[in-house]
Order: C-alpha cells, then sequence, then structure tokens
C-alpha cells in the first residue's frame, strides 16, 4: 500500500470515528443545558419552597443513610434512628414553614 492512501485511510477512520461520537457527546451536552435551565426557573411559590425543602431533607436523609451503613452494626441502629428522627424534624419544620404561607 501507497503511503499517502495508508495516511489517507486513517485520517478518514479518525474523521468517522469523531462523527460518530459528536451526536451523543452533543445530547449530553444538551440535556446538561436543559437541566440547568429547569433548575433556573425556582419556583418561589410557598408550594414551591416546600417541594425544594423536602428534597434537600429527603437527600440529607439518604447521606446520613449511607454513612450509617458504613458503621458497625451495633452503632447503625442508634445512626438510623437518629436519621430518621432528623429527616422526620425536616419535614415538619419545612411543613411548619411554608404551609402558613411565610
Amino acid at each position: 500500500m501507497k503511503p499517502y492512501v495508508k495516511l489517507f485511510s486513517s485520517t478518514l477512520f479518525v474523521m468517522g470515528a469523531m462523527l460518530v461520537s459528536l451526536p451523543s457527546a452533543y445530547a449530553a451536552r444538551t440535556a446538561e443545558d436543559r437541566a440547568e435551565a429547569q433548575q433556573s426557573k425556582e419556583d418561589m411559590s410557598p408550594q414551591g419552597q416546600y417541594r425544594i425543602a423536602k428534597k434537600e431533607a429527603d437527600a440529607a436523609y439518604q447521606e446520613a443513610l449511607t454513612n450509617c451503613k458504613k458503621m458497625s452494626k451495633a452503632d447503625r441502629t442508634a445512626c438510623m434512628k437518629d436519621a430518621k428522627a432528623a429527616h422526620q424534624a425536616d419535614l415538619a419544620q419545612a411543613k411548619k414553614e411554608f404551609s402558613s404561607g411565610r
């Protein structure tokens, strides 16, 4: 095979690989853009603020449970009870704050 044909074919291969990966990269980028746009539209109504506070409380609870699972069995039970109590207190506080129309 002649050197210029070899170079040309390898160049075509690289360009083809780039074209195949381009749509998936573009799709991922547009999905990120849509997610950012959705997050930037905050619902400042009491119901929207309650939903945000609930999501934050749920995320904190999940993180606490993950940390509890790393503990020994004896400590894990108490940790999970504390995490559940804190989650319930967070939800009650959110309900109290945002149901009064504050």
